[in-house]
């Protein structure tokens, strides 16, 4: 896919295109570099899989959705920078992260991008029509990442010995790859002199 998304011009979409499937094998990586493979981990994995699933469908759907997923990124580097501002208690530091706010958004500013917000999964997938696979499934996958009664009290045997939990994980997860791929191909294909 990446010699394949190679072959089309640099620019925006082929740019994010290229991070997002680059993320998505890290995530696949992470899972199967792991000493232990417990359903937590793939829960997280499938989690992120399909988020990664729904920006992929959410940037490909419009130009105006792609230039909103590349303002997140200036919105997020200027809220980390500003969360390392409240951590620092060097105030060289704090100069630095100024610096480097105006840097960002000069560089913004020249390409023409906007901030935008974060967006919630929930807001992508409500965006996309996928608002009832959401809520049938990103819960589901939350219960076994974040630190919610059920996971932390139940018997751990229990939850990693349950077969069902870790076959719904892994087809969806199979589900979403082929989906980012499906969804990238189409692309390309779109794209490439035939």
């Amino acid at each position: 896919m990446y010699r394949l998304l190679q072959k089309l011009p640099v620019n925006d979409a082929t740019t994010c295109l290229g991070n997002l499937l680059t993320h998505t094998v890290v995530e696949i990586d992470r899972y199967i570099n792991s000493r232990r493979k417990s359903v937590y981990l793939l829960a997280a994995l499938v989690r992120n899989v399909f988020e990664i699933c729904l920006i992929v469908e959410y940037i490909l759907r419009s130009r105006d959705n792609l230039r909103d997923w590349i303002g997140q990124r200036v919105s997020d580097e200027i809220g980390i920078l500003n969360s390392a501002r409240l951590l620092s208690v060097v105030p060289n530091d704090t100069d630095w992260i100024d610096a480097e706010i105006q840097k960002l958004k000069a560089r913004a500013a020249k390409q023409d991008i906007q901030e935008s917000r974060y967006r919630l999964p929930s807001y992508y997938s409500k965006h996309l029509g996928r608002g009832s696979e959401y809520e049938k499934f990103y819960g589901l996958f939350s219960k076994f990442i974040h630190p919610s009664s059920w996971v932390i009290n139940e018997d751990k045997k229990r939850i990693e010995t349950a077969d069902v939990f870790q076959t719904i994980f892994a087809r969806k997860t199979k589900q979403y790859l082929d989906e980012i791929l499906g969804h990238v191909a189409t692309y390309i294909s779109s794209r490439i002199a035939t």
